[in-house]
Parts: C-alpha cells; structure tokens; sequence
C-alpha cells in the first residue's frame, strides 16, 4: 500500500456527543452509454498498465462494438467520498474515519479527492485538493434526524462540473430517504420503482452527470445491523404491518442498486462495520489500476433485455478480470 506525504494526513474530530438516529467494479464518463472497466494481468498474475486503445475490442451480443471512450489506468481520478451522517448511521462514524484514511493511503500523486457528509443537506468536509497539501481537522457535523439521500446525491454531483478526468463518488449510507419513507406513510403504501416518479426523476438526472456511484450500503435487508431499533422500520412496520417493513427495506435497497447501475457504478454490502474500510481499500487498489472502456451501443432499443458484453484484449497471454459482462437495456 503507497504511504502518504507526510503532509497529506488528516485528523478527523467526530462529534459524537449528540446522539441521533456481487456486483463488479464499474465506472462511466459522460460520453458513452455503457463503460466497462478492466484489469489486465500477464501469465504471472502482474498487472499491466501499458495498454492502449488498439489493444481491446468490445462485443455486445457478440457483434463488434465502436470504442468511443478509453482512458488508461495512468487517468488520474476525481473522487469524492460522501457520508451519510443521519441518526440511523450514528454508530458507523468511527469506521468513517478509517475508510478515509485507507483511501488516502492509496491515492496516487496526480488524483483528487474532496470529501463531504449528508443529512438533510450537503456539508462539504475538504474542498477538491490532491495528494500534497498542509495537514487539515475535519469535524464532522452533528447526527441529524432527516436523511436526504437522493437531493444530497443531486448537489454533491454538482461538485464535479469543473473537474477533469475519470470521476467517481463513493457513498457509505443506508440509503433511507426521507421523502421516499414519508411517501410511504401519507399514502400507506411503497411505490414500485417504475411508478415512482420522485425516484426516478433523480436518477435521470444523476446519470446525465455521468459520475459514477459506488455504494457502500449499510443495515439493507441483506446486511442487516439492529433493524428492531430503527426509526423508519418501526414506522413503516406501525403504519402497514411487519411483512411491509421488509418490503421497505428491499425497495432502499434496490434504489441504491438502480442508482449505481444507472451511473455505471458499483454497490457493497459490508456484513459487518469492520468489512467498511477493507471494501474502500478495494475499491482504491481497483481504480488504481483499471481501464475504462466505452461504447455506444449499435442496438438502441431500450426494451428491458440483459445485453451480454464480451471485452477482449489482443496482447498474447494477457488475461482480463471484466467488471462486468452484461447490463439492462431501460
């Protein structure tokens, strides 16, 4: 793991005196409809990071696809790290911290960061800066009671328009909005992703951005942490009874499922709170060392099929871990 600068450490002062409440790699660019990324090793398992354009070629259901967007593992990176600091993820500030530290680690001289938190609106933690700088305390805010998931993803994208190269936004949250579970109680019923216009409406606009999204998603119905003890599910299970408390949980957590599929993201389910700051640490290493290739595709039906993608590198004996071998065409 590369150390960093000593100029580069941050010290993080959390206040925590109020108390409140697998799916592959993937990356976009605004350019293309659908990106993959890769990571080439030779026979003896070492990366390759020399490759070029003409040294790939993309299939899609096994007809030739025109490779509009390339950007080598050498791209620097734009990333910025958001943190759901509502009540319900007060007791994963700690291992906040650690996921930052772990990535820092692992930036290289010429990427960015910035980082920020979210409740009901966006905080900006640390303006866009890179590897070097003067030592800086963070504080995170207060836990807060409302969660803003969707319009806090909205503003914190925002943050990208003047920055270059590959870009990318890792957000650790539970996914739980604010407006989505009040809908949920004035009309007594969850929406189905399709029908919810609120939903889908953020995700139109979050996928023109093209930033992509890599969820570590915490306390969703398949990691689940103390659910008994969380607001919304004790509301959603008072006002429509258990079985739609579980329902609830499932429709969080196949937004957040939508949102990274749609920005051509990726999304994690840590089991435990010291999986956090491993999965950053992966997804680190990951960037570090990844090609982004995208293309148009010549089908531009939009018909609900799973599309089967076929990426293939021409250099003798080099093998390719795929982020991802098919996508929904909606």
């Amino acid at each position: 793991m590369p150390r960093l600068s000593a100029g580069f450490f941050f010290l993080f002062l959390l206040a925590l005196q109020v108390s409140g409440q697998d799916q592959p790699f993937r990356i976009s660019v605004d350019v293309p409809d659908v990106t993959v990324d890769a990571i080439v090793r030779d026979q003896s398992g070492r990366v390759l990071t020399d490759l070029e354009k003409a040294d790939f070629e993309i299939y899609e259901d096994g007809q030739p696809q025109n490779i509009v967007y390339f950007a080598t593992a050498e791209t620097p990176r734009s990333i910025l790290l958001l943190f759901d600091v509502s009540g319900s993820t007060d007791a994963e500030r700690p291992f906040m911290v650690e996921a930052v530290n772990v990535f820092l680690a692992n930036m290289r001289p010429h990427d960015r960061i910035s980082l920020a938190s979210f409740a009901g609106e966006v905080h900006v933690l640390m303006n866009w800066r890179d590897r070097e700088g003067k030592s800086q305390a963070i504080q995170m805010p207060a836990p807060q009671f409302s969660s803003n998931v969707y319009t806090s993803l909205e503003s914190a994208v925002a943050r990208f328009k003047n920055e270059n190269g590959r870009k990318g936004m890792i957000v650790m949250t539970d996914g739980r909005d604010t407006t989505m579970y009040n809908d949920i109680i004035h009309n007594r019923a969850i929406r189905d992703i399709d029908k919810d216009s609120y939903f889908r409406k953020v995700m139109q606009n979050l996928q023109k951005q093209g930033v992509p999204l890599y969820f570590i998603a915490m306390n969703t119905d398949r990691n689940p942490a103390s659910l008994q003890a969380d607001y919304e599910v004790i509301g959603v299970q008072a006002a429509l009874g258990k079985q739609a408390a579980q329902e609830y949980l499932i429709a969080v957590r196949k937004r957040m499922e939508r949102l990274a599929e749609a920005t051509n993201g990726r999304i994690l389910y840590p089991k435990t709170l010291e999986e956090v700051a491993p999965l950053y640490d992966l997804i680190a290493r990951e960037l570090g060392v990844s090609y982004s290739i995208g293309y148009s595709p010549g089908n531009h039906q939009k018909d609900g099929s799973t599309r089967r993608i076929d990426l293939r590198v021409k250099r003798e004996g080099a093998k390719i871990t795929q982020s991802r071998d098919s996508y929904v065409a909606r």
